[in-house]
């Protein structure tokens, strides 16, 4: 790529740390059930919608608000549910198992201790049904964020590239992932090194594709970056002088693209690719004109930005959502959307579009306003201190 050192020294201009609290709808294999966290007024809970059906049904549910920030991810056979999000126990990782029939959580390890915020800053990524990438954690000390391996054959867990001068972020790529990583990572540098490369689920090898140095302030930011089907091309949003703007790039050596988005989006959030055409979630503002004449979206609303990779061609779908942090989501065949509706700090239902019609306004898929009655599997405070109680009761018989 003739112009990496620009693409990859603009991404720093960009990179913002927003703690997701809202995670991505995940379709299972088939393409007919959706899985997701969510929030209601007794809890919080891991939600299955039947796209088939309309119907949703709680699988797990709990007195807590931990399931409002947990990532689902199906194993390939749609036999399993790998969940990532907060445990009980305040700054702690839970990583379970769970039986998409029945609500029954297995530990695939035990807790992991992490920041204040126990939730990725990115979405996680599951390979080959075995080694589960978790990025954008906060652990101990460290300055940047750590990220961890969990071979859920073996339940164990390893740290990778933690270190006090490096930032690494993960991201999903086909058969490996792509990291983005830039050193160092102390707020007050002006010099460093920024690089994009691949990594091998498997081992943890990185191969970089390019580095290149930096003379701006880069801190410890994240940069959106999403990667085509196949695993040959990458599109990372930037910053341009103008704007923000989408460049697409390959790990060949060809030329990157670089794609301007329109003047109303303010700032990037997330983004997937499927297709010819990248899905991304932006904060938009749209002038007084444009509101009373269309009805855009206003200040600080969201919306789905759409963009044909072929054409450069983007339009705007203003969600209805303030200050949200959605994660668009594509259903295995590529047919449909779904995007996490709600606030920055919970998800309330989906919205779910027909990508062969994006004129027609999406589906609405709203969460009971309580999630624990009818759950197939309850977790409460209640029914643990119960639990424990009984075991103390039975242990103390015992010893009499």
């Amino acid at each position: 790529m003739k112009r990496r050192d620009v693409i990859l020294a603009s991404i720093a201009l960009v990179s913002v740390v927003i703690y997701a609290l809202a995670c991505k709808p995940a379709w299972d294999p088939s393409g007919k059930t959706i899985a997701f966290g969510a929030m209601s007024e007794d809890g919080s809970g891991i939600v299955l919608y039947d796209t088939e059906k309309d119907s949703l049904k709680t699988l797990r549910a709990s007195d807590t608000d931990r399931y409002s920030s947990t990532y689902c991810l199906w194993t390939s056979d749609g036999k399993s549910i790998i969940t990532v999000g907060p445990a009980r126990d305040g700054e702690m990782l839970a990583v379970e198992r769970l039986d998409p029939g029945t609500g029954k959580a297995e530990a695939v390890c035990d807790p992991i201790k992490v920041g204040k915020v126990a939730s990725p800053m990115i979405p996680p990524f599951l390979a080959a049904d075995r080694y589960l990438w978790i990025t954008g954690l906060s652990i101990g000390e460290a300055k940047a964020p750590s990220n961890l391996r969990v071979d859920l054959a073996e339940k164990k867990v390893e740290t990778f590239f933690a270190s006090e001068t490096e930032t690494t972020c993960l991201y999903p790529g086909g058969k490996r992932g792509y990291f983005f990583a830039s050193w160092p990572v102390d707020v007050e540098s002006t010099e460093g090194t920024i690089a994009l490369g691949t990594l091998d689920p498997a081992t943890g090898n990185r191969e970089i594709i390019t580095t290149t140095p930096y003379q701006k302030q880069c801190g410890q930011g994240l940069p959106w970056l999403t990667v085509e089907p196949d695993g040959d091309r990458f599109a990372v949003v930037m910053q341009a002088d103008k704007g923000f703007e989408v460049t697409i790039g390959a790990s060949e050596g060809e030329e990157g693209q670089f794609f301007p988005l329109p003047d109303s989006v303010k700032g990037a959030l997330y983004m997937t690719w499927a297709g010819k055409t990248i899905y991304m979630a932006a904060q938009i503002e749209s002038t007084a004109a444009e509101v009373e004449s269309t009805g855009a979206a206003a200040k600080g609303d969201t919306a789905l930005v759409v963009l044909n990779v072929d054409s450069g061609g983007t339009r705007v779908i203003p969600l209805g959502i303030t200050d949200g942090n959605p994660q668009p989501s594509v259903s295995p065949d590529g047919r449909w959307l779904a995007v996490d509706a709600g606030d920055q700090m919970r998800t309330t239902g989906l919205m779910i579009f027909d990508l062969s019609a994006l004129d027609k306004a999406p589906k609405l898929v709203k969460v009971a306003e309580r999630l624990l009655p009818g759950a197939l599997a309850i977790e409460s405070t209640a029914a643990i201190e119960s639990t424990a109680a009984a075991a103390e009761s039975t242990a103390g018989a015992l010893n009499q």
